[in-house]
């Protein structure tokens, strides 16, 4: 079952390696693969090293970076590299040129479209089946690049701050880039070969030096420079690169001794699949795509160290005080081979693609977004039906797949066997399952703490207090409410006594949803529009102009459409401080998916008893989940008012699978 030694791979490339390929059989587009990716992993080491941003100016970077890429494709792809450089110029005419409210979809359609052309065309320049290094590969990663830029350009030339998610607004792109800046972001040597892709915005900080500054300032809580981190050396990302390296060596010699072993091609042999039973078949095609993961494994490892090496892919300083450099890494192996769900399996797969499609399609799609991804995921995949097939399929799946954990997995984790049985099945067939601690112990966390902080005396233990936990049932989850506390450190410990921590989902939120939501209600009066008790002022006073205000009538109602489905955490009210603040009591906070009765049929997460003039109150509402939050007074005609409605969450499982790369 070994590979056939007549399949001839074509390359356009350069053939300056084929004796190389000869002597290893090897094809020769993967040796010169390999050879630009070794190049460029003793590039990035000069680049961090001698071109460092105190060394050269971001011009010179940017040069540098585009020229090296822009070789590497000529070199492996020849002519046919011309199709990656004119659908990236094209794309940046586009920017400088079009109407900049269009600009996402132009970018969109162009790239989207080129790529679907140059698929189809591959079924008939490459062996139809074979998945071999063609320029494809490249022209994909472009085309994630292309599109991620101009989402985020409109996001921030067009829309408005509080119209964007956090995520968006902290990536949103100010400025058209330059052509050398456009040209560098697309086209630089780490990427441009697999990937992976990156945030437009974080590259510059690479290219300028601002990379790893920006990051220890963020994750340290301060922007003024007092932490020390812009006095000490940036972090080296050798250990990093090494340890990546030394992932790639193991995926190299279980390719070598393993996957060539299990040919993939051997599915289709017409002996094997006209003599073998169904059975052997079935087996073979399971272990034969099991053993090719690690042609992915080191590809994305590879390319991760290279990035690492010139210094791009800091993520943050670890409990530890050690450097992680997992910013832009592509898989965790570990979580793929454990996996005991399929969610879980693709969010730790191709996982930039996985944000790619989150970034341009779900969170922008108004409706049928599960299926759009999936969609916009087979095409940008290619013309193999087996692509259409897995992605339209798994629609109707993933939706069996939550209605089967919503409805059986609380039935199953209590129960030891059962849940252990549970997992070997979902580990071998990609359902999901939730761990709980509900089997015992539960009395251990009686008297723990919760502490919010920046500090991290004691461990982060000396930090303020949030609450403490009397007690919590056996397999049940409970919510704490701590008013706003600002930290970046949060601890549980159990104090003054000798005791065995358990801990089976801590979940934290923090940031206000409602912002990015749209808001209706029953009528509006004096001018108070809904939208005034999501606009981010606390406000309380009438005149202030940020309260909403509806007619006096029968159960009058405020709703907010989170736009996404959400496990509610908090509800945060103000109410009015100069007149009425009475008119709150009674009133129902409402949560769901179902807009029947308008939303006012949804369960109940509080009733308000009352809301002190101008005050804030917090109900925790213990993760209902849903896309609409209403406040309704049922049972008598009154005005309702609102002077801010605030909303912390934690997005759904039904919120977003995506389908992997």
């Amino acid at each position: 079952m070994g590979e056939r030694a007549d399949i001839t791979f074509k390359t356009t490339g350069s053939k300056w390696l084929l004796p190389v390929s000869e002597y290893l059989g090897f094809p020769l587009d993967q040796v010169n693969f390999l050879a630009c990716q070794l190049f460029a992993l003793g590039a990035a080491f000069w680049f961090r090293l001698y071109l460092s941003p105190s060394h050269a100016n971001p011009l010179v970077r940017h040069a540098v970076a585009a020229l090296l890429g822009i070789a590497f494709l000529i070199f492996c792809f020849g002519w046919y590299s011309a199709h990656i450089l004119t659908v990236v110029v094209a794309s940046y005419l586009i920017i400088i040129k079009a109407d900049i409210n269009n600009v996402h979809r132009y970018s969109m359609v162009t790239a989207m479209g080129y790529l679907t052309v140059c698929q189809v065309s591959r079924v008939f320049i490459f062996n139809y089946g074979v998945l071999s290094t063609d320029f494809s590969g490249p022209l994909m990663i472009v085309t994630q690049k292309i599109t991620t830029l101009a989402f985020q350009l409109h996001d921030g030339m067009c829309k408005k701050s509080e119209q964007l998610f956090p995520e968006q607004r902290a990536l949103a792109i100010n400025v058209r880039p330059s052509l050398i800046e456009y040209l560098s972001y697309n086209l630089n040597f780490m990427s441009v070969l697999v990937g992976p892709c990156s945030n437009y915005t974080e590259y510059i900080d690479f290219i300028e030096g601002r990379h790893i500054s920006r990051r220890l300032r963020h994750h340290s809580g301060t922007c003024n420079g007092q932490n020390g981190y812009d006095k000490i050396p940036d972090p080296s990302p050798l250990n990093a690169v090494c340890r990546k390296l030394l992932i790639c060596s193991g995926c190299m010699l279980f390719f070598l001794t393993v996957t060539r072993s299990l040919p993939i091609t051997y599915n289709v042999d017409p002996h094997f699949v006209g003599h073998a039973p169904f059975l052997t078949r079935l087996t073979y095609a399971f272990f034969s795509i099991q053993a090719a993961r690690p042609k992915f494994y080191f590809a994305w490892t590879l390319a991760d160290a290279v990035n690492n090496a010139a210094g791009y892919g800091f993520l943050r300083m670890d409990e530890n005080g050690k450097p992680s450099w997992d910013l832009i890494s592509n898989l965790n192996i570990l979580g793929i081979e454990t996996a005991t769900s399929f969610k879980t399996f693709i969010d730790n797969w191709n996982i930039r693609t996985g944000i790619w499609l989150k970034t341009v399609c779900y969170d922008r799609a108004p409706k049928h977004r599960l299926a759009l991804t999936f969609i916009l995921s087979a095409l940008w995949h290619g013309v193999y039906p087996g692509y259409y097939f897995t992605f339209i399929t798994a629609i109707p799946i993933t939706m069996a797949a939550r209605a089967v954990r919503k409805s059986v997995r609380h039935h199953i984790v209590g129960v030891r066997a059962l849940k252990l049985g549970y997992d070997i099945l979902t580990w071998a067939s990609g359902t999901k399952i939730c761990c709980v601690k509900g089997d015992c112990c539960h009395d251990r966390l009686n008297g723990a703490e919760i502490r919010i902080g920046n500090s991290l005396n004691d461990s982060g233990n000396a930090n303020p207090r949030c609450a403490s936990i009397n007690s919590i049932p056996a397999g049940t989850s409970q919510t704490f409410v701590c008013n706003e506390m600002e930290g970046q450190y949060v601890n549980i410990v159990i104090p003054g006594r000798t005791e065995s921590l358990t801990l089976c989902e801590v979940e934290v939120t923090g940031t206000n949803i409602a912002r990015h939501g749209k808001a209706t209600q029953s009528s509006v009066r004096l001018n108070g529009p809904p939208e005034k008790a999501i606009d981010g002022d606390r406000a309380s006073i009438w005149n202030e102009g940020s309260c909403t205000h509806t007619n006096r009538e029968s159960r009058p109602w405020w709703r907010l459409d989170l736009l996404r489905t959400y496990k509610i955490n908090t509800v945060t009210i103000t109410n009015r401080g100069d007149c009425c603040h009475d008119r709150l009591n009674g009133a129902e906070i409402r949560i769901g998916k179902s807009l029947n009765d308008n939303g006012n049929a949804n369960p109940r997460c509080a009733i308000i008893s009352s809301i002190a003039a101008g005050t804030s109150k917090t109900f925790a509402c213990d993760l209902i989940e849903g896309q609409y939050v209403n406040i309704v007074i049922p049972g008598r005609k009154e005005y309702l008012t609102l002077c801010e409605v605030e909303v912390t969450g934690i997005e759904s499982d039904d919120s977003f699978e995506h389908p992997y790369g």
